[in-house]
């Protein structure tokens, strides 16, 4: 049970990820991009521990540490980026 629970998690963050990734595709492509990719790895990776929860339970950490690698990625480029205009 916990691994399908993982897998929703992580495909309704793939889900976000790739929804915001395509509103800020429109003001900064590099960005948008970034978000669009992570946010379909999210999703493969969630598809994954669906189709194989045993290769899930074993690998969870793994899968953890890489969503929390690429939310601190994340928040790191909003923090540059907080309060800056586009002109």
């Amino acid at each position: 049970m916990a691994a399908y629970l993982v897998g929703a998690i992580i495909l309704i963050y793939g889900i976000f990820q790739i929804a915001g990734g395509a509103k800020v595709y429109k003001t900064s492509k590099g960005k948008g991009i970034l978000s669009i990719v992570r946010g379909v790895l999210s999703v493969i990776v969630s598809i994954i521990s669906f189709t194989h929860p045993v290769l899930t339970m074993i690998s969870a950490g793994y899968m953890i540490a890489f969503s929390v690698l690429m939310q601190g990625i994340n928040m790191i480029v909003l923090g540059i980026n907080f309060g800056k205009t586009e002109n």
